[in-house]
């Protein structure tokens, strides 16, 4: 992936002093977007503001192969503060996009040099895996970690959508679709029971019309 610095990060990254690395997080989730840093305190770029999270960022090297469906990111948050750990784990994040910044910050002032270079872009596709340590004699930890993958490694697997209410909601508002549809409400009440498509018909003593045996185990003839 050929990547391209702007003269101001040139400048900063060739200083001997003065400058110090920072990761840019943007994680997007059905909550809206999370943006966090690798900084010891919150730092604006445009518009945005990139909160601290109080702890690490780890990331394993993004792969850099000319197969950019292959490309992917494994990333890991420890000592992170409550507040960011709720946001990840309360909203739905498999399937929203990720992307990875690098950049620099002036220490003494906090700025972000403009502009940080996007490393890694793509679609988180994990969940999120969460590691408690407990130790009497030292502090608990919590590290959580996932993993992205490249926009298109979405096309190297085929998706489809679960029988029930909320996926097939979820599909029609990934695919800007009004949402509300209950055609799978009754699928569970169809549980058990023999579905033979064909001729609607109805019961009657031990047989149905058209010769066919009443089981009377709750068979449904749908036409």
């Amino acid at each position: 992936m050929t990547r391209t610095l702007e003269a101001a990060m040139n400048t900063a990254i060739a200083a001997a002093s003065g400058y110090a690395d920072v990761w840019l997080l943007s994680l997007t989730s059905s909550g809206g977007t999370t943006l966090i840093t690798t900084a010891p305190q919150n730092v604006k770029w445009g518009a945005d503001t990139y909160t601290a999270v109080g702890g690490a960022i780890s990331f394993e090297p993004p792969q850099e192969t000319s197969d950019s469906a292959a490309q992917a990111l494994r990333m890991t948050l420890s000592g992170v503060t409550q507040t960011i750990i709720a946001d990840l784990l309360t909203n739905h994040m498999r399937g929203y996009s990720c992307t990875l910044y690098f950049g620099q910050i002036d220490p003494a002032t906090g700025a972000v040099v403009v502009d940080p270079m996007e490393v890694f872009t793509g679609l988180l596709n994990d969940r999120w895996e969460i590691q408690e340590s407990r130790d009497e004699l030292t502090r608990g930890t919590v590290t959580i970690t996932t993993s992205a993958v490249s926009q298109l490694a979405r096309y190297l697997f085929p998706r489809g959508v679960r029988s029930n209410v909320a996926s097939h909601n979820d599909m029609l508002d990934r695919a800007s679709l009004a949402v509300g549809d209950t055609f799978f409400s009754r699928v569970p009440t169809l549980v058990g029971k023999t579905v033979l498509w064909g001729k609607s018909i109805t019961p009657v003593g031990d047989t149905v019309l058209g010769g066919i045996p009443n089981t009377g185990e709750g068979d449904t003839f749908i036409e």
